[in-house]
Formats: C-alpha cells, structure tokens, sequence
C-alpha cells in the first residue's frame, strides 16, 4: 500500500484496506450463497477469473480511487474463491480423505511464499522513496506485481476452464432434485479414478 500511497498522496490511504476487506465480505457472502442457487461448478472457475480480470485492469489504475474499486472487485473474486473451492473439494472426496481439506493450508503457505519473492524483486527496485516526488514512471514496482499477480490468476483459470473437466457437485445436484445427473457425475469420476461400478447405489453425504 506504500507505494501507492507515495505516487497518489491520497488522503485517507486506509480506504485501499477497507475497500479490498468489504470486496473480500461481499465475495464470501455474494458466492457462497450463489453456488447453492447456480451450482458449484461455474462459481468455482468464475472467481477465479473476476480476481485474474480486475488484478490485471487494476495495473493501469490512474488514480487512488480507480485503484480502490479494482481492489475491491479483484477481492470479490478472492472472497468466493476460498469457500468454494474449500465446498468443491470436500464434496468430492470420500469421507475417509477429507482431513485433506486441512493439508490445502500448504498451498495458501506456498502462494504467501511467491507472493513475497515476486514483491521483493519488483517492489524493492521499482518504487519511489518516500518524501520524494513521486513519478509513475519511477513508481512501476506496484504495478508490474500486480500484473504478475493477475497474470498468475489468469493462467489458472484458463487451464482450469479449458483443460480440466468441471463437474457439477453431486450434493448440489441431488439438492436440485437431479439424482440421475448426480449418479453420472460419480461414475465419471469413478471412472477417472480407474473404478466402475456397474450396480445401483444409494448416494450419501
């Protein structure tokens, strides 16, 4: 927030927090009640993409306030990202795996991990001093890290989107009345997983 806070001089920088925090609420509350309604499988990659989208339009932010409402809409994305992805997961794993949910912890430590190293060589270098003038053009760190941020995001959604097989959470469609779909998904995946099963049974979650 340093750097932004040099190059635009805004008044009250705590807004940029307050604005990413009310994105990041707004996400939990708007996906997490919305994947009950359009199912789990289109906010599951959809989050993903409105946090790739609005982090790369937020690089070329002209002002505090342009940079303040992409924050807040690339947090939208990010709010509804963890509970989602958190439903998906637990809704396909068998209950004697779903301690694995606690393992996916690792990843959060790993993205923290690259996060940081990518900051550390653009931010260090490319970002004005403070109680200087401060130039866009000598003020570029904040910006390149954000478009290496949501270039990152926008990389796993396309292979998300385009080179994985979705499905549909078989709880969700069960919810839905649409058992027959719901006993598809689990052959499929069965199938993936070099299983078959070629009678009846009962779905229970």
């Amino acid at each position: 927030m340093v750097p932004i806070t040099n190059e635009f001089s805004p008044s009250r920088p705590p807004l940029l927090s307050l604005a990413q925090n009310i994105g990041l609420l707004a996400g939990a509350i708007f996906w997490g009640f919305g994947c009950d309604v359009w199912g789990r499988k289109w906010a599951f990659n959809l989050t993903l993409g409105v946090t790739a989208v609005f982090g790369l339009i937020a690089a070329g932010s002209p002002n505090f306030a342009a940079i303040g409402c992409f924050a807040a809409l690339w947090s939208f994305g990010v709010g509804g990202n963890l509970p989602v992805d958190a439903a998906v997961f637990l809704e396909f794993l068998p209950g004697s795996h779903q301690w694995l949910l606690n393992a996916l912890s690792v990843d959060w430590a790993f993205a923290q991990l690259v996060a940081t190293g990518v900051a550390w060589g653009l931010l260090g270098n490319l970002t004005c001093q403070e109680d200087t003038i401060c130039r866009r053009e000598d003020n570029m760190g904040w910006r390149y890290f954000v478009i290496v941020m949501g270039g990152i995001s926008m990389i796993e959604f396309i292979v998300r989107f385009v080179f994985f097989t979705v499905h549909e959470s078989p709880k969700y469609l069960m919810g839905k009345g649409r058992d027959e779909d719901a006993v598809r998904v689990v052959h499929d995946v069965a199938r993936r997983n070099g299983k078959t099963s070629n009678r009846g049974f009962t779905l229970v979650f």
